[in-house]
């Protein structure tokens, strides 16, 4: 992870030192220190570093918890969490072009070019995450047998896995909105709605393993509950986000 970081933070240097960004926009330059400006910054950035710290630590709890029902359980959802992570890949940088464009088209106060690109967006989301669903629907052998060769820790696999096809499709339009409201810099919301989601998730996780005594494809539906919480919030947010701005236009 440190080398591709390390690549990643090289090839930004190289691009923008060979397009002339670094004069154009006096990148490393500092006149003087804005306060306003870093504290504006620090306040958008906060919410979206707890958020992630927050999910790091749910995931880290989730599987201790489903250590606890064996090791087989647990080897099975390592593989299949590596799996989904991996996925949802296309998905990750779906989000990110998502961000940089609508926050793009905000900050120049195009309100009509953002609701199209809003638009498309969600296609392109939902289209991206069915696709991915009837990869892991139709495909789940091929796609395990990318991390192990184990045939019996396969099929211990594959009903865990076919519960990521709906928790894939969530995951796709979760994303497009969050990236969403991250460009619209109302961040703190990205925050509430992933701590009310979590809590969803790992109540049922909890529920699920120690009371309930579900089976483990049975404990992954917790992810549908985590992505469907934030789905709904964060959809209820945009919906009510839009409505805004087209009052606000129509008494421009």
């Amino acid at each position: 992870t440190g080398l591709a970081l390390l690549v990643s933070f090289l090839n930004y240097i190289f691009y923008a030192s060979r397009n002339k960004i670094v004069q154009e926009y006096r990148l490393f330059a500092f006149r003087t220190i804005n306060r306003d400006s870093i504290q504006q910054i620090v306040s958008k950035s906060i919410p979206l570093v707890l958020q992630n710290i927050v999910h790091m630590l749910a995931y880290w709890i989730f599987f201790v918890m489903i250590e606890k029902m064996g090791s087989m359980e647990l080897r099975v959802s390592l593989i299949v969490r590596s799996l989904y992570l991996f996925l949802c890949l296309p998905i990750f940088g779906l989000g990110k072009a998502i961000n940089t464009i609508v926050s793009n088209f905000l900050g120049k106060s195009d309100f009509y070019s953002a609701r199209i690109a809003i638009t498309k967006s969600h296609q392109i989301g939902v289209t991206m995450g069915l696709l991915l669903s009837a990869l892991i629907l139709f495909l789940p052998q091929l796609l395990l047998r990318i991390y192990t060769d184990d045939v019996t820790l396969i099929g211990d696999a594959l009903p865990t896995l076919k519960v990521l096809t709906i928790s894939i499709i969530l995951f796709a339009i979760s994303t497009v909105n969050m990236n969403i409201i991250i460009a619209t810099g109302i961040t703190k919301y990205v925050f509430i709605f992933s701590m009310i989601s979590i809590i969803g998730y790992l109540s049922f996780a909890y529920m699920g393993i120690f009371i309930w005594k579900l089976s483990l494809p049975a404990i992954w539906y917790s992810d549908w509950i985590n992505w469907g919480i934030f789905t709904f919030l964060s959809t209820a947010f945009f919906l009510h986000w839009k409505r805004k701005q087209g009052k606000i236009n129509s008494l421009a």
